[in-house]
């Protein structure tokens, strides 16, 4: 909005348009790794649990007559991480 108010005032600058920045929040985490160390897990296996909490992860099918489905294991919204 701020550069949108400095160039309105500009000779030739017509249907000025700021689009509204959407999308998901990020989550920033920062590893101890003297404690991930600590139980022997690796940032690469604790990435793998985070993403499998948060967006979930297939961990088999379900088979229904002709159709077949994932199963999927996500942490339920409540139990999510908070900021």
């Amino acid at each position: 909005q701020t550069i949108k108010k400095h160039l309105d005032g500009i000779d030739g600058v017509k249907d000025l348009y700021v689009e509204p920045v959407g999308g998901m929040e990020q989550v920033v985490i920062e590893f101890n790794k003297n404690t991930l160390a600590q139980y022997n897990i690796s940032i690469s296996e604790a990435n793998k649990i985070i993403n499998a909490s948060l967006a979930g992860q297939s961990t088999g099918l379900l088979f229904e007559d002709e159709k077949r489905f994932d199963v999927v294991v996500k942490l339920n919204a409540d139990d999510q991480f908070t900021t």
